[in-house]
């Protein structure tokens, strides 16, 4: 009878610790070495349970029970902790009577526990030892610049490598990388082993880099998938490192939330920018390859040339590509009209809420001099393989430039070979660029070609090691120029905190570029003529009008400066060229040179 007893209690107790385990671990989402704990200790408890009626049963003490009982409850509590240590431990060595089937169920838990229990040594021991190397790293690193990224991620880890390579002193620090990590994303783990990264269980708050040496360069990627936690963080860390100097923030995040908190938070003396990733990837594009629009345009009737441009799939992609191309195609001896396909049916009701004076009748699609020119067109409700479309795509004047995100990078390659298939029924032969996230997919697509060998002539971007680089997030060509170009109306402090003007001033560097490539400026050359500075100043205020319309900007109503109203984004200057004061268009051909 006291062996089914002590049985049983054994069973419960080490249940109990199970579901204990269980609930701190993933539940309550406890430490590994501080779940672990309890898991020991109902280990320890089910073997003490075990083998204290086998000691008794087995030691002799002449009759004297208190001793009797006070040696088997020793040996018994020492036995047990030897079973964590591999240690020889002495066994039921006959059967004391149990019988036959109770004999095979007691010695087989044990045998199964004393097999457990060692392995359970092993666990906490490396998960402490984890984290005792990782603290012991971080420490020897203290003379060296830190990039610091709060998740373990493809993004972080590709713009780590680039960071890695060209700052083979620095040191990288992953935050979070959980033993649950360790075990599904082999690969990630491996690409941080293979860059000597730190890796911390604790998050980015749980570490005092305060400790780091003072001076030393410490770049902080706020990077988790959850970007509501990016912005959370990043207050937190404002908070704390605001004085330190040579502090670096970069928080990823698309939503307007976190461009409103951190512009108005103290920073202190730290630099923090935000990172949109699409609109990051589309500004490098038009940056790089712009100028192919111009170069790829088709002569119009009245000598101009026509830049036709089709988007496919309306998201934050297709969005973010038709504001960049109403401002960006904005050319002397150029139009452009944008033809939109998008499947669901309020495609252009959610824009006009958006950015309702860029699509208002007195904008889109009219001809003003000294405004901006552009035609913008929605086709809604209409899915990419349908009869529909086809139809309606050959009703658009030929495409010169074709842009593809309709979802997932599957969906925007099978768009994108679809639609070469219709332009090649119309004789057109306009560039495709689709939004392909993952970079096995871009190899896949780079230079595909059908049972013939002609070639799809499909581009990508999006792409993660195109995106997350050094070049891209920190040290950005593009950023040098317009931080240039805003200080020519402004201090720095501001072209970092106020994302308003940050991105105002590169979506001028960007068509400054595009100018050039164009031969409307001539940079070693300024213009000089009362002619030649109009012509650039209209041009200037022109793009300006289409890329504030595109950030949501209306008319003020007046020109008066006093009825400016960024909260409303309202904007005096909001008018055409010929419209505005003397001063205002000089600042036009200021910024324009």
């Amino acid at each position: 009878m006291i062996w089914k007893i002590f049985l049983s209690i054994s069973i419960a107790v080490l249940t109990v610790a199970l579901v204990f385990f269980v609930y701190q671990r993933y539940v309550k989402h406890k430490k590994l070495t501080s779940a672990l704990r309890i898991l020991f200790f109902g280990m320890y408890a089910a073997v003490f349970l075990l083998v204290l009626p086998i000691y008794y049963h087995e030691l002799d003490f002449s009759g004297n029970r208190a001793l009797h009982v006070i040696k088997t409850l020793m040996m018994s509590l020492n036995k047990s902790a030897k079973a964590f240590a591999i240690a020889e431990l002495p066994f039921m060595s006959r059967n004391p009577g149990l019988g036959d089937d109770l004999y095979a169920v007691y010695s087989g838990y044990l045998t199964a526990l004393l097999f457990v229990c060692p392995l359970l040594s092993l666990s906490y021991i490396m998960a402490f030892f984890s984290k005792l190397r990782s603290n012991a790293e971080y420490l020897i690193s203290y003379g060296r610049e830190l990039y610091v990224f709060t998740a373990l991620t493809e993004d972080s880890l590709a713009l780590a490598k680039d960071l890695a390579a060209n700052h083979p002193k620095s040191k990288i620090v992953f935050c979070e990388v959980t033993p649950k990590i360790r075990g599904e994303q082999t690969v990630l783990i491996q690409g941080a082993e293979q860059i000597s990264a730190i890796c911390f269980h604790k998050d980015v708050k749980s570490i005092n880099f305060n400790k780091h040496k003072k001076g030393k360069l410490i770049c902080f990627f706020n990077i988790k998938p959850d970007e509501q936690s990016n912005t959370a963080d990043a207050l937190v860390m404002l908070a704390r490192y605001k004085k330190r100097e040579n502090t670096e923030l970069y928080i990823f995040s698309t939503l307007n939330e976190s461009r409103l908190v951190l512009a108005n938070a103290d920073s202190g003396r730290i630099k923090v920018r935000r990172v949109d990733k699409v609109q990051t990837f589309i500004t490098r594009y038009l940056y790089d390859h712009g100028e192919e629009l111009f170069q790829n345009a088709l002569p119009a009737a009245d000598g101009d040339k026509q830049i036709s441009a089709v988007i496919l799939g309306l998201g934050k992609c297709g969005a973010e590509m038709m504001k960049a191309l109403a401002w960006y195609c904005q050319m002397d001896g150029y139009r452009v009209r944008i033809d939109i396909f998008e499947k669901s049916l309020d495609a252009e009701e959610r824009i006009k809420a958006e950015c309702p004076e860029l699509l208002s009748e007195r904008c889109n699609g009219t001809h003003i001099r000294g405004e901006a020119e552009y035609d913008i067109r929605f086709h809604s409700g209409i899915d990419y393989r349908s009869e529909r479309f086809c139809r309606e795509l050959r009703e658009c004047p030929h495409p010169t430039f074709v842009f593809v995100a309709v979802g997932t990078d599957a969906a925007n390659i099978d768009a994108s070979i679809f639609i070469r298939t219709e332009l090649e029924r119309m004789g057109a032969k306009p560039d495709i660029v689709a939004v392909l996230l993952s970079n096995e997919k871009r190899k896949t697509v780079s230079g595909i070609r059908n049972f013939r060998g002609q070639p799809y002539n499909i581009q990508s971007i999006g792409d993660t090691d195109s995106v997350f680089s050094e070049k891209e997030i920190i040290h950005s060509e593009i950023e040098a120029e317009a931080l240039r170009i805003h200080l020519k109306w402004g201090v720095e402090e501001n072209f970092w905190k106020y994302e308003y003007n940050h991105r105002s001033s590169l979506s001028t560097a960007i068509h400054r570029k595009a100018k050039i490539a164009c031969g409307v400026l001539d940079p070693d050359a300024p213009p000089k003529t009362a002619e030649e500075i109009e012509a650039l100043s209209l041009l200037e205020h022109r793009r300006w009008n289409a890329y504030v319309r595109s950030e949501g900007y209306i008319f003020s109503g007046s020109t008066d400066p006093k009825s400016k109203n960024d909260l409303g984004k309202m904007h005096n200057d909001l008018v055409g060229f010929y419209s505005l004061s003397a001063e205002e268009q000089k600042k036009d051909h200021d910024i324009s040179v």
